[in-house]
Formats: C-alpha cells, structure tokens, sequence
C-alpha cells in the first residue's frame, strides 16, 4: 500500500477537535541522501491543524528526529522533523550518550530516552496483539514518550496551545547527565545541542510550569530577503554572507527558517552555518557523505530552535561550505530569513508561579539580561543534576480546505486524490508497534550484515523520482467508515519481540527487572483496554 500525499493529509488531520496529540515516527529515508517534505495535502493539513485544531488552540505534532545516523543524515533535510509545525525528538541512551542512529540537526527541540549500542537497555512498551515488549528501539520510541509527556501537561492544564507547549519544553527541558561535544549557550543563557536540542525534557517541571503557565502572545512572521546574487563557492573554501535584519512585529524569538537557493555539482559536500547577532551558531546542514545529487537546494526552509528567546536586529551570518573535490561547484542563487515570535515577553507565568529551578535552562524571562554579545562560549559541567524525571503513564486528547503554496520542494506526484473514508490510516493505542522502523540489530551493527534501509522514499541517488512515498504498513490500519472509534484488524506481519527473543535470549541478571517492567506494562495494557485514549500514535 502507498501512503500518498492524500493520505498523510487524512492522518495527519484527522478528527482534530477530538484528538490533542499525534505522534508520528515515520518521514522520508534515512539514507543520508534524501532531501524531502510534507506535500501540498499533508501542508494544509498542518496549517488546519495549528490553526484550527483543539478548538483553535492547535493540534500538537510530536515528530520523531529520525534514525540515519549511521549514515550520516541530517534531520534538517526532513521537511516533516524540521516544521515550525513539529516538535522534534531526539533520544538519548541510559547512560547519556548519542545514540548511533541519531541524526544531529538545529531543529531539534529536545530528547527522551531510547535505546542505545549493545547491553545498554531498551525501551518497555505494549505490543500487538496484547502484548507486551522490552526491544522497543530508535526515535520511534522516543517520540512517543514525549506524547506522553504532553499528555500529562494537558492534564493540568487545558488551555496550553500548540506554541505554548514548544515553550514550555524550551524553558523546562535538562541538560543533564546528557554528553555532547557540541553544547554551547545562546544569546539568552540557554544550553543547546544539535543533537539533544535543549535536553531531555522533564515531566515535572513541565507540568508544574503549565498549571501557571499564561497562553503566549499572538505569533509574528516577519522575512528578510537578500538582493539577487550568484555567488560562487569553489572546492575547499566557504563563502560568507550577511543580512541585516529589523523587524519591528518580532523582539522574542521562537524559530527561524533561512531558505536557502543554492546549486551545486555534489550536494553532500556542502556545509551550512547560520550566526545570529548574538554570536549563537546553528548548523542548518553539515556533510552528508552519501549526498550524490545534483539538485543542490531549492529554496529549502532550513530551520534553527537554537536562538529562541533572542532578539532578531542585527547582521545575521550565513556561511556556506564547500568541501569537495576540484570538480564540485556550488552557486549561491538567493537566501532569505523567516522569523517568527512575538512582539511582547512570551513568558507571561501568574505572579504566584513556583517553578522547578532544576532545569539549567529555565533562565530569566528578561532576555535583554542575557543577549550580549559573546566573545567566548560558557562550557558549564554536564553533571549537576542527580536524577531525570521522565513519567510512564500516557492519557490525552486534543477540516482543511484553505489555499496555499507549500514551502517545500516538489518532488513526488501530486495528484489530487479524493478523501474517501477506506483510505484514512490511524494508530491503536492498544496496540503500539514495538519496533517497526527496521533499525538493524546488536548483531547486525556489531556483525557487519547488511539491514534494510527504512521505507520513507522519494529521491534515489540524486535523481527526482515522481512517484508518491512508500511506506511499511504493518503498523497501520483503516477505520471502519460505519464506526469511526472502533479500529478494524491490524495488517500486522507479528511481533517483532518473537523474532528479538529468539535471537537475543535476556540477561540473567536482568531478568527481575525485565519481570517488573513487564508486570507494569501488562497493567497498562489492561489499563487502556478499559480506559478510551484520545491519543494517535503512527509509526510506519
């Protein structure tokens, strides 16, 4: 089966005066090749969804990073993960460490945990067919932790709008135990990553924060373009351009898209750094050593989390860098800057608001005490804090027709299919897949085997290929057009946790731990039998 254009578009605005949270672990491959977004349908369905979902305070999209650290991808080449419209999630090992199939990106938001290399443990969950799992891998599960978090803020407080979440993960979320060699501090006193965003979020300090947390000011657009240019880059050197920027609508940052017109022989040599005023420099794409394509970037919104809560005036810095070979040529065509944020203090918290400090990034409200500008970075200690507060308990809750031109680049068929109800897909809370994003096992990684590659596909070797995206299906289903809650079988290939167990049997000395967990997930299992989530969750 094809997930269209059409088809992410009925998903992805589906039911959304009922559904608060949708959950998704799929986008387009991770081979490191790939450069591809969110279609004309799929757009607009974003655009209704932040717009007029939950009541007009927004559908909130969490979005899995993506798995392609192997080979070297860039989530910012995701136009799904890299959306203004997303919260993206990266994970984080139990012992703090970048995953290897992580993909560093500055339009990360934050991190839960996941799964690691071999003999670092995994993530517990439900399963198909009314089991329960240990072997649940990747962002795919982190993603959905995350969920469960938000879930857990709605709980408290009903009124937190689509924004209003991403600030709340921004001022709460914890560096931690998490180890980088890429922190750095932005012009507001926040640590940030590429590849933990502003860490790992914490549930509590989230929820407490959102009991006196005050909806954010009115979103502010305001776009610097650069004068027409054709600006060579040749092998082995970079180029460096700049804009001034004034914006009166915009003084507090949330993000910035820098879309990007650029060609060059072979895109993978290219390198990308955006300077904000501030002195806080994003990496909007680095090398991607599988890049063959010759279609460069076509007006591509590139975007960056890492200066939010900055003012916009002043000179930004784009340069861009070409490490090829004598043969690769790059031009810079144009370049233009979208900021979006709002004009009054975003955090406008009761008076009486008591906030957990444990956070490092809970900083000041005032940015005008922190944006100075730096002549060299802070590099605090990464081990202040003791303990990580992430829950394990899900519950939340939360039609499109408006004309648009998509920012992303066409590069799949667009065909006009109509809605009709036996081609909506939607996700069982009941029944979670454990692990189907095809990550290659602790014996394929460590054994060299070939994997298969993950099903999210447009673009082969450069070349633009028209035909609608591919997916795996076995974690999808159709709803019943005559029963819109009750979720017809799944097209299920089985449980992936037969296939682990017989070729990994557990530790021993785990073996009482795995017992509890897995006595905790049956009961949660029993628990959402009887109890109706208003929760989705896709992982194809």
């Amino acid at each position: 089966m094809d997930v269209t254009d059409a088809v992410e578009a009925r998903s992805i605005g589906h039911a959304n005066q009922h559904i608060d949270i949708y959950s998704a672990s799929w986008g387009p491959d991770d081979d490191g090749k790939t450069v591809d977004g969110p279609g004309e349908l799929a757009t607009r369905a974003f655009i209704e969804g932040v717009n007029k979902g939950r009541n007009g305070l927004g559908s909130i999209f969490i979005w899995a990073s993506g798995n392609g650290g192997r080979e070297r991808d860039d989530c910012n080449c995701d136009g799904y993960t890299n959306s203004i419209w997303t919260l993206s999630i990266s994970s984080a090992t139990e012992n703090g460490l970048v995953p290897w199939y992580s993909e560093s990106c500055s339009s990360t938001l934050a991190t839960t945990y996941s799964s690691g290399a071999y003999g670092e443990k995994q993530i517990v969950t439900t399963d198909l067919h009314h089991r329960c799992t240990n072997t649940h891998t990747g962002t795919s599960a982190s993603a959905p932790l995350a969920a469960g978090i938000a879930a857990l803020v709605l709980q408290a407080n009903k009124k937190i709008s689509w924004r209003d979440m991403q600030h709340l993960v921004v001022l709460t979320a914890n560096p931690g135990n998490l180890q980088a060699n890429d922190w750095h501090v932005n012009g507001v006193g926040r640590k940030v990553s590429h590849s933990f965003g502003y860490g790992l979020m914490d549930a509590l300090a989230m929820v407490n924060l959102a009991k006196e947390w005050v909806t954010v000011p009115a979103q502010k657009i305001c776009e610097t373009r650069s004068n027409p240019i054709d600006k060579s880059i040749p092998f082995k050197s970079y180029v460096e351009l700049s804009l001034e920027v004034h914006c009166d609508k915009v003084k507090y940052l949330e993000h910035v898209q820098a879309k990007i017109n650029l060609t060059a022989n072979r895109r993978g040599d290219i390198h990308i750094y955006l300077i904000s005023p501030a002195g806080t420099k994003s990496t909007l794409v680095a090398e991607r050593p599988m890049d063959n394509s010759r279609a460069g970037f076509q007006n591509w919104p590139f975007m960056s989390v890492q200066t939010w809560g900055e003012k916009p005036d002043g000179k930004w810095k784009l340069q861009i860098h070409n490490e090829g070979k004598y043969h690769n040529r790059a031009n810079l065509k144009e370049w233009s800057l979208v900021m979006y944020g709002t004009s009054e203090n975003p955090d406008r918290r009761r008076k009486s608001a008591t906030t957990d400090n444990r956070s490092s990034n809970n900083v000041l409200a005032n940015n005008e005490a922190h944006q100075t500008s730096r002549n060299k970075e802070r590099n605090d200690p990464l081990n202040k804090y003791d303990k990580i507060y992430i829950p394990t308990i899900l519950q939340n809750q939360p039609n499109h027709s408006s004309k648009f031109e998509s920012p992303y680049e066409r590069i799949f068929e667009n065909k006009k299919v109509p809605f009709s109800n036996d081609t909506v897909i939607q996700m069982d809370i009941d029944n979670t897949p454990n692990s189907n994003i095809n990550l290659p096992t602790d014996q394929e990684i460590f054994g060299g085997n070939e994997i298969d590659k993950t099903t999210r596909n447009t673009e082969k070797n450069g070349n633009q290929v028209n035909k609608p995206k591919n997916y795996h299906i076995n974690s999808l289903q159709q709803i019943d057009p005559n029963d819109p809650v009750k979720l017809t079988k799944l097209d299920g290939k089985g449980s992936v946790q037969n296939e682990f167990e017989n070729n990994h049997p557990v530790d021993s000395s785990g073996l009482s731990q795995n017992r509890i967990a897995y006595g905790l997930c049956l009961l949660l299992s029993i628990f959402n039998s009887l109890y109706a989530f208003k929760f989705v969750h896709v992982n194809v």
